[in-house]
């Protein structure tokens, strides 16, 4: 166990039952207290042993041939992560995913599994009530990150496409998984076989991923970077970080302020001020050559609780580095190399933990989860007006001092699902467009306009 209460970790070992590589999902109650655990082959309850019905997950070939090795674990870095259910503070969800010998490359998953547990069954040891419930099928890229929907109690779980250009987001809600919806863009965000090392900022407001492609002998590492509209649950302004280093890369972690992105190779590890217009990124350490049982080089890594950011290595280990000052700018963020020794043998394995603390965003359209038909309607740019509102059947959506020249409309429901699209001309910094609403369901809904320089927001209801 690791202890970072005192604002330092405290290391002390505890024996359980369950093996953990690079798939390690874990949650504890607010006191701390371990509830449950799971390396992508079964989850453990709160005394270490098998919850009931926790056993046979990701039910395929590649997780039964890890399962009867030594390692007994998955070995996916960010395969599975546990969430509270929304609106239910007795169910958890378990997210998870595993390799697949039918895809190409063999090891990359071709399924993301939904698993529920409720924590009052069996003499609060918890339960599995819900098993291995497909909610995606295709070939991604290794690796979910989740960000709390700006309501402060739904939570977007994000993947990747493998070898393709687009970002997959599902919702979670107290209705279960929503259907995924694909975001494509015009510059590719995963190579085959990528292990992506996919994270949100502890703010929600930005999302990184690493991808390594094979070049010659080495690799052509590159870190993508995206803001993230919580609301909406949309990607944009992507950004390409180029890391000089051709030896694997993996690692992804932001600082505790949002501003500093921290990424690695197995030589070097390098920050980014992504608050900057143009991005210029920092070597803060090199590998310095020691050898903790094997080399202790740098490979995953983990925004801590208390602030720091911790950093395995690609193999197995008993020491691991730490970053002490991950929010201070260069070297003064005081990159420690194998300053953090631990009882056992480690290989990649960090927890993979949101922010569970993210609350609601007040200052955006859609921070609240309901809305009375009568209910003062704000605004969040003047310029897009919305009309009638409340609507019926037809609403007329104008726009002023537009920039650009070419408008599209989308269109979400309340929870960030979209409903539709529809493009437009500007002409003079003027744009309108009507769109028929009478089929649309009763309730509140956010309108989208996107330029090529600027997004306008507003939000309107239908009776």
């Amino acid at each position: 166990n690791v202890d970072f209460s005192t604002g330092n970790a405290v290391v002390s070992p505890v024996t359980r039952k369950m093996k953990l590589s690079e798939t390690q999902g874990n949650i504890s109650d607010v006191n701390g207290n371990l509830l449950m655990s799971s390396n992508g082959i079964w989850i453990a309850n709160s005394t270490g042993d098998t919850m009931m019905n926790g056993g046979g997950l990701n039910p395929n070939s590649f997780t039964q041939t890890w399962a009867n090795t030594s390692v007994s674990s998955n070995i996916l870095v960010f395969g599975n992560i546990f969430l509270p259910m929304p609106g239910d503070s007795s169910l958890y969800a378990l997210i998870h995913m595993t390799g697949s010998y039918n895809s190409n490359p063999s090891n990359n998953p071709t399924d993301l599994y939904y698993t529920i547990v409720d924590v009052q069954l069996d003499s609060g040891r918890g339960a599995v009530t819900t098993k291995n419930q497909i909610v995606l099928h295709d070939t991604l890229s290794v690796g979910i990150a989740v960000c709390k929907h700006s309501n402060g109690r739904d939570c977007w779980i994000t993947v990747l496409k493998d070898d393709a250009y687009s970002i997959i987001t599902l919702l979670l809600t107290p209705n279960g998984v929503t259907a995924p919806n694909y975001q494509n863009f015009s510059n590719k965000i995963s190579e085959q076989g990528t292990v992506a090392h996919p994270v949100f900022s502890p703010d929600g407001r930005k999302f990184a991923c690493a991808t390594g492609k094979p070049v010659g002998n080495g690799y052509d590492n590159n870190v993508n970077l995206f803001d993230f509209d919580r609301c909406t649950g949309l990607f944009s302004n992507h950004r390409r970080i180029h890391n000089i280093d051709s030896t694997f890369a993996i690692g992804c972690a932001f600082s505790s302020n949002s501003k500093y992105l921290y990424t690695c190779s197995t030589r070097h590890i390098f920050q980014t001020n992504t608050d900057s217009t143009i991005l210029i990124t920092d070597s803060v350490a090199t590998y310095d050559g020691f050898v903790s049982v094997q080399p202790s080089n740098f490979f995953t890594m983990f925004l801590a609780a208390d602030k720091k950011i911790y950093v395995t290595s690609i193999g197995s280990v008993v020491d691991h580095h730490v970053i002490n000052y991950p929010d201070s700018v260069g070297l003064s963020c005081d990159v420690q190399q194998h300053s953090l020794h631990i009882p056992c043998l480690n290989f990649g394995s960090v927890p993979n933990h949101p922010n569970y603390f993210l609350g609601a965003d007040t200052s955006t359209i859609c921070d609240s989860l309901t809305i009375g038909l009568n209910a003062e309607l704000r605004m969040q740019n003047e310029e897009l007006k919305i009309s009638p509102n409340p609507a019926s059947s037809i609403i007329t959506l104008n726009a002023s001092r537009v920039k650009g020249h070419v408008a599209s409309f989308s269109i979400f429901n309340s929870i960030g699902a979209l409903i539709g699209k529809r493009t437009a001309q500007v002409y003079g910094g003027y744009v309108t467009q009507d769109v028929y609403v009478a089929e649309l369901p009763s309730g509140m809904y956010i309108v989208r306009l996107e330029t090529e320089r600027e997004v306008y927001n507003g939000k309107f209801v239908k009776q």
